[in-house]
């Protein structure tokens, strides 16, 4: 048995390091870990406790019913898998008498370790972490003064219980267990409200979670919630960084003497604060000068962060000045602004430049001729728009226009803002702008670690939100996605019928079932992918929920068994056994918990009376998971405003730490009262035999100055917040209660507003999946192509280093686009089309069909090195109505002392069929040089693009590197 408590006390362990790991954020103290790793683990190991107490018990009484018949006692109650600690010599009573001995000291080191670590480890070690203070000292100073007036309360009232024991000629023992039976009541009263919560909250949210319609709403809900938080946190964060940036601009004059704090203070913010812009729709990219502006920026700052680190998509100019001009008001209400900076991304317009020259006035003014008419200008801008087809109605391509006219009006066609200084306004500091109202007489140290401390719950705050929306976005479009593919997959006889098909034949088939299209999810690969598909869609659709429905079930039974077993110690209920004790009872039904004084046992079946049977322990841990289980629920869900919140990955050491404080102070109330509910508390010394914890806390659940057991009095307040749980669960359309986590109450206009947030952002995962999956699969098919012509497999023999390599290159051209190129002044023939590769992409891929067109691949560059002197570049954009380039660089070397020229030309033709396409521009670049010579290089280009419908292009450029001449035409 010693092995075996060591053993779980050891699994404990691990299970509360990995509970920690994945709960806090990254970057927690490591003191943080150790006091929360202890605390948790001393919680677990006193529970762990209470079966071998309780097993203990039963065994002395088992063998005292028998007394000094050996063979009844091993055969009823053997005690052989407890002689490891005592022997082999002893008698049963003097072995359990041993384990007893031990545990009691177990539960004073125990008890004492948690409650040391509640009520005063703890505390001052959350007040050290969330203080903002510049020195460790400072900080220590900072956590005795918040927590003396703590101890200065608690040292009052004992004060006051002394001098009241000390009149009335009390026992001085009385005090001290008198103030431990005062803590254990309000510990428990706090057990009542979560259990009577818990009790009622567990088994509906469990049967919600196994329906798909309200699993969606809910999450949907999540959603919209975070989405909003996360947009307050970020403006709160936002307003803060203003006044730090106001210091930081003044740390060099006005409040000079507090430079040092200031840059801690610096330390604190997410990113370089002095370095940001704002995005004007007019001017364009301007610093900002006001504090207004200086907000919205840090705001679009957060918001780019977002965009790179959750999407790994960088913001363009373009598509911060969209953003810009749609929060100004100058485009339409549900204008769709995503697409559009999409689709000018797609077209290559990514700055400001780029837009500005959609305006023909602004080349008609760099040519000295007078701009054309605004209605002209408009319509030119909108034509261009549409040709690269731009999604939004007409009134947004108007106003795309217009606001492209305004801004080149102001910037560039009016002659009155040349000589304007865009720095002028950052003079106006020392006049009320940024960082001029900032005065060293209003500053202080107090004031500043304030601001530092503001700035840190700010950004807390801001990274728990942030990491709950990504959470919440990913989980409610998985939601969708495998509702969408479970229709898909309807009527229920063809359900089976393809996913059978697919788990045994691995069908991939068109008309078979090829897996979950979703992009917040990666595909199985290998050989055997389709199968893990099926195994894991069958397991996430429908397994889950079934298995969710049993566990409501169970959660519910186990519910009223609790409710029940709580009444029963109430001295008004009139059954007086509870259900958890007839359970316990049916592996040991022993006198005087089981079996009354005097009771006839001969009709006995079901039960074996006067035997601990194998398994006693089994029934106590299956009670105390489920407690502890439904207490870790309300736990999990609790929320003090913005002080505790638990967040997978991102809970901060102060949530931390404060859940360690509650968990140290309930645990030890919450195995008392399992106690009381199994009759084994509340009970004097000698009496019976009675367990270790209840010999050494036999006063703890006692009211002081009443001697009544605080446990019979709570019953009827656990039933009634258990009874205003299921009303507010059953009416909630009508009985709308407050809620202990905070949730609101589902409307429709919230459901439409979450609904398009996980739309958006749906879009952006699909892009970003699209893309990471074309990277890899032009990554992997570069790679073979280069093995082979390395290998010496290709059709071609290379003379030189720099002319095999450039041969690779154009044989990956040719593999990509279907297009055949001579590297020695040879003419490239091809067709546009869908290429084998560009297939096989949109097969694998499930988000290529929802982001990304068959034949639209774009910007994804790779290089291929070839020794240490070459470089080759190919970059191939297939899409219609976009620019097409192949472009192919290459760095000649000189082999031993002679220099080495290399020279080459290049023709290209491209030809197009396909009906209603048009190329805006297709280029091709070939370039060489050589170290220690000459070098030459020229290239040529011819396009032919047939006209279906759509419009043509050609062009002809050819450049000579180290000459004089440059002809074009």
């Amino acid at each position: 048995m010693l092995v075996f408590f060591m053993w779980e006390l050891l699994m404990l362990a691990i299970l509360v390091a990995l509970t920690l790991w994945v709960l806090a954020a990254r970057g927690t103290p490591w003191h943080v870990y150790l006091s929360v790793w202890v605390s948790w683990g001393m919680a677990l190991a006193l529970v762990a406790l209470v079966p071998i107490d309780l097993h203990i018990v039963y065994l002395k009484r088992c063998i005292d019913h028998y007394g000094d018949d050996v063979e009844a006692q091993e055969a009823a109650c053997s005690v052989k898998s407890w002689r490891d600690i005592a022997g082999d010599n002893r008698s049963a009573s003097e072995v359990l008498e041993k384990w007893l001995s031990v545990l009691r000291k177990a539960w004073i080191f125990v008890y004492t370790v948690c409650q040391v670590n509640g009520w005063i480890l703890l505390t001052f070690q959350s007040s050290f972490i969330e203080s903002r203070r510049f020195s460790k000292m400072g900080k220590f100073k900072q956590a005795f003064i918040e927590n003396f007036g703590f101890y200065a309360a608690l040292g009052i009232i004992n004060s006051v219980g002394v001098l009241f024991i000390y009149m009335v000629g009390m026992d001085l023992e009385y005090v001290i267990f008198g103030c431990l039976a005062l803590f254990n009541a309000l510990m428990l009263t706090i057990v009542s409200l979560f259990l009577g919560y818990g009790l009622g909250e567990a088994p509906r949210a469990l049967w919600q979670g196994s329906r798909f319609i309200p699993t969606i709403r809910r999450a949907l809900y999540n959603v919209w919630a975070n989405h909003r938080a996360c947009t307050l946190a970020a403006d709160d964060l936002a307003a803060k960084l203003v006044q730090v940036y106001s210091l930081r601009r003044a740390a060099g004059g006005a409040v000079r003497s507090y430079g040092q704090e200031i840059v801690h203070i610096m330390s604190e913010v997410p990113f370089d604060i002095t370095s940001v812009f704002l995005m004007d729709p007019v001017k364009g990219p301007v610093l900002p000068s006001k504090k207004e502006d200086l907000q919205k920026a840090y705001v679009a700052q957060l918001r780019q962060i977002e965009m790179e680190t959750t999407h790994k998509q960088k913001t363009t100019e373009v598509d911060m000045w969209l953003q810009a001009l749609d929060s100004t008001g100058g485009m339409p209400r549900h204008s769709p602004l995503f697409s559009m900076q999409e689709k000018c991304f797609e077209a290559g317009y990514k700055d400001l430049g780029t837009m500005d020259q959609l305006d023909p006035a602004l080349s008609k003014h760099s040519q000295g001729t007078r701009e054309a008419d605004p209605k002209v200008r408009q319509d030119e801008i909108v034509r261009q728009l549409q040709a690269i087809q731009l999604p939004g109605s007409a009134n947004d391509h108007k106003s795309i226009a217009l606001a492209i006219i305004k801004r080149n009006d102001a910037t560039f066609l009016n002659p009155a803002n040349e000589d304007h200084d865009p720095w002028a306004n950052l003079e106006e500091d020392a006049f009320g702008g940024v960082g001029g109202e900032i005065k060293s007489a209003d500053w202080d140290i107090d004031k500043l670690v304030a601001l530092r401390t503001q700035v840190y719950m700010a950004n807390r705050k801001y990274r728990k939100s942030k990491k709950k929306f990504d959470r919440s976005v990913k989980e409610c479009i998985l939601i969708q996605d495998l509702d969408r593919a479970h229709e898909d997959l309807l009527p229920w006889s063809c359900v089976w019928q393809n996913l059978r098909q697919a788990f045994v034949h691995e069908d991939r088939s068109e008309t078979g079932w090829n897996g979950l299209r979703s992009p917040v999810r990666a595909q199985f690969e290998g050989p055997h992918a389709i199968r893990w598909e099926v195994a894991w869609f069958v397991g996430r659709t429908y397994v889950l929920p079934f298995v969710r429905q049993v566990l409501a079930i169970i959660c519910c039974v186990g519910a009223l068994a609790i409710l029940q077993s709580q009444m029963a110690i109430f001295p008004g209920f009139p059954e007086k056994t509870g259900l958890l004790l007839l359970h316990l009872c049916s592996r040991g039904a022993l006198k005087p918990n089981c079996i009354d004084e005097g009771q006839d046992v001969s009709s006995w079946t079901s039960w074996e009376p006067y035997k601990v049977l194998p398994g006693f322990q089994v029934n106590i841990g299956f009670h105390l998971f489920f407690i502890c289980g439904i207490m870790t629920f309300v736990l999990l869900r609790l929320r003090i405003f913005s002080f505790y919140e638990i967040v997978i990955g991102e809970t901060d050491s102060a949530s931390l730490l404060l859940n360690a404080y509650i968990v140290c102070r309930l645990v030890p109330s919450l195995a008392h009262n399992y106690l009381a509910i199994v009759n084994e508390s509340g009970t004097e010394k000698n009496e019976r035999d009675v367990t270790a914890f209840e010999s050494v806390f036999s006063s703890l659940g006692t009211i002081p100055f009443v001697n009544i057991d605080f446990n019979q009095v709570l019953p009827p307040l656990t039933l009634l917040v258990w009874l205003v749980t299921i009303i507010n669960g059953l009416f909630k359309g009508k009985c709308k209660l407050p809620r202990l986590d905070g949730e609101q109450h589902k409307t429709q206009d919230i459901m439409d507003d979450a609904k398009l947030v996980v739309e958006l952002e749906r879009r952006r995962y699909e892009k970003g999946r699209a893309q990471s999956r074309a990277f890899a699969s032009r990554q992997a098919h570069l790679l073979s192509a280069s093995a082979e012509g390395l290998n010496g497999n290709g059709d071609h023999s290379s003379h030189s280093g720099v002319s095999g390599a450039w041969q690779k290159a154009l044989n990956v051209v040719k593999n990509k686009t279907g297009i055949e190129m001579s590297p020695m002044g040879g003419v490239l023939n091809g067709k546009h089309g869908k290429s084998e590769e560009h297939k096989g992409l949109a097969d694998n891929d499930a988000c290529a069909h929802n982001a990304v067109a068959a034949d639209d691949i774009e910007g994804q560059f790779q290089k291929i090195q070839v020794g240490s002197s070459v470089t080759h570049t190919i970059s191939n954009h297939g899409n219609a109505g976009s620019v097409v380039t192949a472009q192919s660089e290459g760095v000649g070397h000189a082999a031993g002392s002679s220099a080495g020229k290399v020279g080459w030309s290049a023709m290209l033709q491209y030809s197009s069929d396909q009906a209603g396409s048009a190329f805006s521009s297709v280029t091709a670049r070939a370039m060489a040089a050589h170290q220690n010579g000459a070098a030459h290089s020229g290239a040529g280009l011819t396009v032919s693009a047939p006209q279906n419908g759509g419009a043509g292009a050609a062009s002809s450029t050819g450049a000579v590197a180290g000459g004089a001449g440059v002809a074009s035409g």
